[in-house]
């Protein structure tokens, strides 16, 4: 991608931050679906104490007895808000982070799934998970990442 020039108006860093911020709309997008999506898939099987599954916002009511009581309920529009709001934060952590798209996809998957296997066997739940805990723990685990990988590129460089 090459840097839009406004003319000169523009400071060199916030050059950098335009080309950069469009950049990284795709990366962030594409991390939050496959969060949400593996957040959704586990927040049926296991949801919350009231039934419900999906974060930030519920997006479904799992059923008590996944095998013999039906699908549970799902709400794609909530789903898409979900997607939308995890990407926002998730473009900013990208932006500022210099976030790349396979970095963020790896810790999504491994954070969403280490959460709901952590959360569910831990002794005293009664295998409920709180989806807010879930989410917000990939969001850490994925900003952690692109972090990391952000300062260990530039002390390899200085």
């Amino acid at each position: 991608m090459r840097a839009v020039d406004y003319g000169g108006d523009i400071e060199p860093e916030f050059k950098f931050l335009v080309s950069a911020a469009g950049r990284h709309v795709w990366t962030a997008l594409a991390v939050a679906g496959l969060a949400e999506a593996l957040m959704t898939c586990g927040g049926s099987l296991v949801p919350d104490q009231s039934g419900l599954y999906g974060a930030p916002l519920p997006v479904g009511e799992a059923t008590p007895n996944f095998l013999f009581g039906g699908p549970p309920s799902f709400f794609f529009p909530f789903w898409v808000i979900n997607v939308l709001l995890t990407a926002v934060l998730l473009w900013g952590a990208a932006i500022w982070l210099r976030g790349t798209i396979g970095a963020g996809l790896l810790a999504a998957a491994v954070g969403v799934v280490v959460a709901y296997v952590t959360l569910f066997f831990l002794p005293g739940l009664d295998h409920r998970v709180n989806p807010l805990v879930v989410w917000g723990w990939m969001l850490v685990v994925v900003a952690a990442v692109w972090g990391g990988n952000r300062f260990r590129r530039r002390s390899r460089t200085t």
